[in-house]
This record gives C-alpha cells, sequence and structure tokens, in this order.
C-alpha cells in the first residue's frame, strides 16, 4: 500500500513503523489451564508423559515379539502346509527353539515382550475411557484391532500354558513338546483343539496384520483384507495338516494326556470365566447405553415442552370475543355453527 492509502486507511506512514527481528511465539500449553477459568492441572504434564511411554512401549514390545512370532510362524503354520507333514517342522522348531529359549532371550523378547504389550495397550485403554468420559460423557466404540487383541489373551494365555507352563511343571522341561502335543491334543480333544486353534490362527491373523498397518499407516483396505484372509487360510491348512496326525506313541501319550488333563479342566474353567466375564460386561454396556440414550431423550423431550410453553407465554393467542348476534342458535338455520354455538353458550 501506498502512503495516500494508509493514511486513508488511518494507518501510519511506513517511515514511523519499527522492524522487528523475528523470533519464536512462546504460546501456553493447552492442558496448563492458561486462558481460562480453570486453575492448572499440575498432573496434565505427567499424565502426557506416562501416556507417550505407554504408547512407546506398546508399539516397540510389538515389534520385538514381531520378530520371534514370524520364526515361530514359519516353523508350525509355513512348513506344514507347503510339506503336508510335520516332520520338517519338528525338525526345524528343535533348531530354533535353541536361540528363543535360550534363558536370556524368552523372558525378554517373548514373554516379556509380550507381557508388556498387553499391559500397555490395557493401560492405554483405562486413559481413553476416562478420557471419554471427561470429554463426551460416555465410552467411546474399541476398534476392531483392539478388541482382537483383548480376545487373544486368554487363547494365548492357554497356548503358552500348554507349551511351556504345564510340561515344565510335570516333566522339569518343555523338551517333549513339539507338533505332536498338539496333533493329539486333536485326536483325543477334537473340538477343543479346534476351536481354541482356530480363534488363535484367526485372531492372530487380524490383530497382527492390523496392528503393522496401523504403525506403518497402510490404508488400503482391500489388500489389507487380503493379506488377512491369506494367513488365515495358510493357518488353517496347517491345522488341517496337524489334526491329520492322529495320536501319538502309547510311551509319549501318556505324558501327552497328563498334560491335557491339567490343561483341559483349568484353562476350559478359565476360559468360560473369560466369556461369562466378556457377555456381562457387553450386557452392561448396553444396557447403560440404552439407560443412557433414554435420558437423553427425556431430556430433549422436556426442553421442548418448556421451549413450547415459554413461546406460549411470550405469544399469547388473541381472544376474540363472539357476541350473540353472531352465533346463530337456530339448529334448523343452513348457517349452524355447532363449535361457535357450543362456545357461546359455555361462556355464558
Amino acid at each position: 500500500m501506498t502512503s495516500r492509502q494508509l493514511q486513508k486507511a488511518g494507518l501510519p506512514p511506513v517511515s514511523e513503523l519499527t522492524e522487528i527481528a523475528p523470533a519464536p511465539v512462546r504460546t501456553e500449553s493447552a492442558t496448563s489451564g492458561a486462558g481460562t477459568d480453570e486453575p492448572p492441572d499440575p498432573w496434565a504434564r505427567r499424565r502426557d508423559a506416562i501416556r507417550l511411554a505407554l504408547i512407546r512401549t506398546h508399539k516397540y514390545s510389538s515389534y520385538v515379539f514381531s520378530a520371534f512370532l514370524s520364526l515361530h510362524a514359519v516353523n508350525v503354520v509355513v512348513l506344514p502346509a507347503v510339506t503336508g507333514s510335520t516332520t520338517a517342522a519338528d525338525d526345524a522348531l528343535v533348531l530354533t527353539r535353541v536361540f528363543y529359549q535360550a534363558t536370556a532371550v524368552e523372558p525378554v523378547a517373548v514373554f516379556g515382550a509380550l507381557a508388556a504389550h498387553a499391559a500397555a495397550g490395557a493401560l492405554l485403554r483405562a486413559l481413553k475411557v476416562r478420557r471419554d468420559r471427561r470429554w463426551y460423557a460416555q465410552r467411546q466404540k474399541m476398534t476392531r484391532v483392539a478388541f482382537a487383541g483383548y480376545l487373544l489373551v486368554p487363547v494365548t494365555v492357554a497356548h503358552v500354558a500348554l507349551a511351556r507352563v504345564v510340561p515344565a511343571r510335570l516333566f522339569g522341561d518343555s523338551s517333549i513338546v513339539s507338533l505332536r502335543l498338539v496333533s493329539h491334543g486333536f485326536a483325543r480333544h477334537r473340538l477343543l483343539s479346534w476351536t481354541v486353534y482356530t480363534a488363535l490362527v484367526g485372531l492372530t491373523a487380524f490383530h497382527v496384520i492390523g496392528g503393522w498397518a496401523r504403525w506403518l499407516r497402510l490404508t488400503r483396505r482391500k489388500t489389507l483384507q487380503a493379506l488377512t484372509w491369506s494367513s488365515a487360510a495358510v493357518g488353517m491348512l496347517a491345522l488341517r495338516v496337524v489334526s491329520r496326525q492322529g495320536a501319538a506313541a502309547p510311551w509319549l501319550a501318556r505324558r501327552y494326556d497328563d498334560i491335557y488333563r491339567t490343561q483341559v479342566v483349568r484353562w476350559g474353567a478359565f476360559a468360560s470365566g473369560i466369556v461369562y466375564g466378556a457377555y456381562h460386561s457387553f450386557s452392561l454396556s448396553s444396557a447403560a447405553k440404552a439407560h443412557h440414550a433414554a435420558a437423553e431423550y427425556a431430556h430433549q423431550e422436556a426442553l421442548i415442552k418448556q421451549a413450547k410453553e415459554e413461546y406460549a407465554k411470550l405469544h399469547p393467542k388473541p381472544v376474540v370475543a363472539v357476541s350473540s348476534a353472531a352465533v346463530e342458535t337456530d339448529i334448523s338455520s343452513p348457517n349452524f355453527d355447532l363449535e361457535k354455538f357450543l362456545d357461546y353458550a359455555l361462556k355464558e
């Protein structure tokens, strides 16, 4: 703008303006309470730091566990599906367990990473529920990937107990554990084995691929669905191969039966409790949502009724006086109006 245009706009001329060196502008954090009537929250920064630490733990622990899971999936899923037998898979399992069952590796890279991932996810979920109730007065929906992760917890615990915990308690170690243990379970407990391992394969494929898609920010839905279904199909093919191997040899079958006898009773009760707890939680959540919707509807109804009453007070209807001359009292007359006649009679 020229000096004349600046003068017309009521602004000082350019010569009177002072040049200031550029400098960053300091702004208060949105969580510090600046510019609001609320006092600053001293725990806001600490909560943000805790949440950031949980997010990083949840993310990077999945990186560590994915390394073990990839190696384990090649042994027990890919090899049986490709070769059509469990011989090569058992040989590879014996070789690889030397590395990931080492004293310094398994507690950190397997059990530690898995426990850290599950615990961080649960704490993040608790913080999100608390934030949603504070901001939106209700709990927001859980993502399908997260829900699949929570469903995986009891299935994974049962699998770890079957393959590592129970054999170690009964026999001192898990050296007798191989795919023969799984095939023996299919021969002895067919329905339970198909239920548990189908859930393990399907939920793992969905949760792992969905989680990595989130970490890598992949948005091609059809590609992710195709990859999930393909992985689940390979896993089901491997289960079909393992289930056809039949029961183990008599001397090994007795030990496997001891493992399953302990496993089925104990973890069957545990799984039943998990299922009942999930159903009960879903019932309570549905009832709370229905109650909230009914209360919201009643509140809106009360507001509408109150608005109508206030509008009627501010805009009263004019009262029209009806004279006797304007009312036809002769019933036989064609101009007789029953409504006007009744109004007139009541007023009189």
